[in-house]
């Protein structure tokens, strides 16, 4: 992840979902959704709540998170551009020999549509999909970089 990243906008897999919820400072999450637009594919949302529900066993919370997320994020449905652009893509893999993950694949398509990049706990689960384009970064570098921009923000107004 280039540490001068100036974007604003993202497509975050479940994995940087996870992060970012699992996060213990509240008040830090709130800033951080605050100054950043956040896209989801469908697939992603459905993992993340996939495993909530595993953990909780109870649908009111998966019900009442996914409430809550399509008011904060931006789900993105797979539609027939990203079925087309996802096509092309696993057609790439499998003439390779490639194995992929269809989430993967589809925040891939997501991602080059959009004109956006993807935020993961680790950037690497991307590395076959940079040849096409895909810009990925890590949530956590994220996440300490807005950090440190917040206590540097602090220590000048003091």
């Amino acid at each position: 992840m280039s540490s001068d990243t100036t974007h604003r906008e993202f497509l975050i897999d479940s994995y940087a979902l996870a992060y970012i919820h699992s996060l213990e400072e509240k008040d830090l999450v709130v800033l951080f959704l605050s100054k950043f637009v956040l896209h989801i594919s469908t697939l992603s949302l459905q993992e993340f709540l996939t495993y909530v529900h595993f953990k909780s066993h109870d649908y009111t919370k998966i019900a009442s998170i996914a409430q809550l997320f399509l008011k904060v994020y931006i789900i993105e449905d797979v539609d027939i551009n990203v079925i087309i652009k996802a096509s092309l893509i696993t057609s790439d893999f499998l003439k390779h020999e490639m194995s992929y993950n269809i989430t993967d694949v589809i925040n891939a398509a997501i991602s080059l549509i959009k004109n956006i990049p993807i935020l993961t706990d680790d950037p690497e689960r991307y590395k076959a999909y940079f040849k096409y384009g895909i810009i990925a970064y890590s949530i956590e570098e994220l996440i300490n970089r807005f950090k440190k921009l917040l206590e540097e923000g602090k220590d000048r107004r003091q």
